[in-house]
């Protein structure tokens, strides 16, 4: 560089990724793991990947695995609920904390995975399963 140019700086701002996630209220993943099984509760998910938590799994980042996926739409119409069968994905980054309850202090695994082929959930209402409602409910309920 120069003396008296300008250094560049270029800042990136709002969602870096390119799918839309939606915050998932009631949704499980059953992961399929080399020496077990076992089933993590849902965070968030897109048409590429999601993150979830599970009781210390032992997954790396860059593991593969397989996992069923469901969301839950409500115990009383499980006609509602979304089912994605074997996704394969591989683990993108992993990360330990302790969540408490009342009765004891237990270490969890928050993992985000890569699916290696894209889920349809954009032929589903999603909003059912977010945590918030979409703007035009919102909109609706205001104006009655």
């Amino acid at each position: 560089m120069q003396a008296g140019e300008a250094e560049e700086v270029v800042v990136q701002t709002g969602e870096r990724r390119k799918n839309k996630r939606y915050r998932i209220k009631s949704g499980i993943a059953a992961l399929m793991l080399a020496d077990s099984s076992l089933i993590a509760r849902i965070i968030d998910i897109s048409a590429t990947g999601l993150s979830l938590v599970c009781g210390q799994c032992g997954m790396k980042k860059n593991s593969l695995l397989e996992m069923d996926i469901l969301l839950l739409d409500d115990i009383k119409r499980p006609d509602n609920d979304i089912f994605f069968p074997n996704v394969r994905c591989t683990v993108v980054a992993t990360d330990f904390f302790t969540e408490h309850a009342g009765y004891s202090q237990q270490t969890m695994t928050r993992c985000s995975v890569r699916f290696h082929n894209e889920i349809p959930l954009h032929s589903y209402p999603l909003h059912r399963f977010a945590r918030k409602k979409p703007t035009e409910c919102l909109e609706k309920s205001h104006n009655g």
